[in-house]
């Protein structure tokens, strides 16, 4: 998972109890180095966890919020130290964890029409959304580029690499060199986001998914048109609860506000997952493609094919599907004796 600045973490601290009798004892969680919050806790034979909440946001955000993008650092390094009372062995008394935090997730939009007008172009309710803050003048989570496919026609792999997330909002078709460069940036562990819509050309999307071993997490058939009939987006229980944490998704959740007049109909690969579903076709695909993540949503980011982002649960959604793609495989940082 992503550790930002704008959101509380949880960390689960486990107390292992080997002896015959019930005990208590007392938990620090230090953070670079400073106890942040102490617990007197019961730990019954066996062991108990603990739960403590953290937020990393300082003092120092607020000068980090008015530095330009080009002297802000994207993310800051910290050690977070659980530690019990001391007893007879003192050697495993504590816990330490080096955790990378950011403070803004970068975020490339690429949109097949970009216009003045949010609601004219392809990606701006969407960017919108991810742009959106927790409070007035305040940073939000995601540094948003947008940009559209021409501004790309030469890209190289390498061009990337300072994002950790792609959206693809409504692009009509990739070149192979374009395809080839996104192919090589997700396979490194970057995250991607394909929005389909009224431009797209499956003949061209379906190129990067032949044999469905390739980067799409499914092929592209026809376009559904039920406007007289609209649906409402399904999430089944469990089916994407580590995805979509804002939705309780122990019980399957219908977004009855959300209408769906228009989307694309597609074959799920094999080792694809699917989180959403518009009555029993797909709406939200995901899958592993390298060391990254690539998720396919059926429908657009625009008001044209729904009314999904003009509803309380598009930016939710939306923020919680890019964090997710963002947070694929990174180097390790925390090694084991003997690793």
């Amino acid at each position: 998972p992503i550790v930002d600045v704008h959101r509380p973490v949880t960390f689960l601290v486990d107390v292992q109890n080997h002896t015959d009798e019930a005990m208590s004892t007392t938990i620090e969680l230090r953070v670079d180095g400073k106890v942040v919050a102490r617990r007197d806790t019961p730990c019954p034979v066996g062991g108990a966890t603990v739960e403590f909440d953290h937020s990393f946001a300082s003092a120092n955000t607020a000068a980090e919020t008015n530095a330009s993008a080009m002297t802000r650092a994207p993310h800051s390094s910290h050690y977070v130290e659980a530690r019990i009372d001391d007893d007879d062995i003192a050697i495993d008394n504590s816990f330490s964890l080096a955790l990378q935090v950011r403070h803004q997730i970068p975020v490339l939009l690429i949109e097949g029409n970009q216009g003045s007008d949010l609601w004219e172009s392809d990606g701006g309710l969407a960017a919108l959304a991810l742009t959106a803050a927790g409070a007035h003048a305040q940073e939000g989570l995601f540094d948003v580029t947008r940009r559209e496919l021409n501004a790309f026609s030469d890209i190289r792999a390498d061009a990337f690499e300072r994002y950790r997330c792609i959206v693809l909002a409504n692009v009509p078709s990739l070149s192979r060199h374009q395809q080839f460069a996104l192919e090589q940036f997700v396979e490194r562990g970057g995250g991607l986001l394909v929005a389909l819509g009224d431009q797209v050309n499956p003949e061209a999307y379906n190129r990067t998914n032949l044999d469905g071993k390739g980067m799409l997490p499914a092929t592209l058939k026809r376009t559904v048109s039920v406007v007289q009939d609209p649906l409402n987006p399904r999430f089944p229980a469990g089916a994407a609860s580590h995805i979509l944490d804002v939705f309780d998704l122990s019980r399957t959740r219908l977004l009855t506000e959300v209408r769906v007049g228009k989307f694309w109909d597609c074959t799920p690969a094999e080792d694809a997952l699917g989180a959403g579903f518009l009555g029993d076709k797909p709406f939200l695909l995901y899958r592993a493609y390298g060391e990254g993540r690539v998720a396919l949503l059926t429908s657009s980011l625009d008001a044209e094919w729904s009314n999904f982002p003009t509803t309380q649960d598009f930016l939710p959604f939306l923020q919680d599907l890019v964090v997710y793609l963002s947070a694929s495989v990174q180097p390790p940082i925390n090694l084991m004796q003997s690793e």
